[in-house]
């Protein structure tokens, strides 16, 4: 991420950091978020989630957090890069949701990273959007095949946040185990 010129990270918290319906991060979500921080990365979470929720959350991990942060609403994301005190254009939202953590990133000019949420089981107001989600993501591969870059090279993956360690890790030289 160094060389993208990214120097924090914006969580999204439920289905990124922890399944929905969790209390307790994964231990290797917690490892992932640590590497990052020994690695002078700054860090924050912005969560649409009431503060009961995610207020413990962000406590446990040493994180700042915006809470009821209305994404794709501008003000969470804007209020969680005034939290990293970095300029957008050297922070990366991270979620899992294309029409709410992608877009409020994209909106306030972040690099996104799109991530595959951690569990399937999802409120209804999340769960209507996952096939709107897949017919954009289908779209967006056209372009692609055709040799044209539609992200501006933002990052999309398919796969959960822990997953991302071994990227991490191996672009810091680190033993992959």
């Amino acid at each position: 991420m160094e060389q993208e010129g990214i120097l924090g990270f914006l969580f999204d918290l439920d289905n990124t950091l922890l399944a929905h319906y969790d209390e307790v991060i994964r231990p290797d979500v917690v490892e992932w978020l640590e590497i990052a921080a020994e690695r002078g990365f700054k860090l924050a979470m912005v969560t649409n989630a009431i503060p009961e929720r995610a207020l413990p959350l962000a406590a446990g991990l040493n994180m700042p957090c915006v809470y009821r942060a209305r994404k794709p609403l501008r003000r969470g994301v804007r209020a969680g890069i005034r939290v990293l005190d970095l300029p957008p254009e050297q922070v990366a939202m991270v979620g899992d949701q294309l029409f709410t953590d992608v877009w409020a990133g994209r909106r306030v000019g972040t690099y996104t990273i799109w991530v595959r949420p951690e569990n399937p089981e999802e409120p209804i107001t999340t769960a209507f959007k996952r096939p709107l989600e897949w017919i954009v993501t289908r779209l967006m591969e056209l372009p692609f095949a055709l040799g044209n870059l539609p992200n501006n090279g933002k990052l999309f993956l398919d796969r959960p946040l822990a997953s991302i360690t071994l990227t991490l890790q191996l672009r810091e030289g680190d033993s992959a185990q």
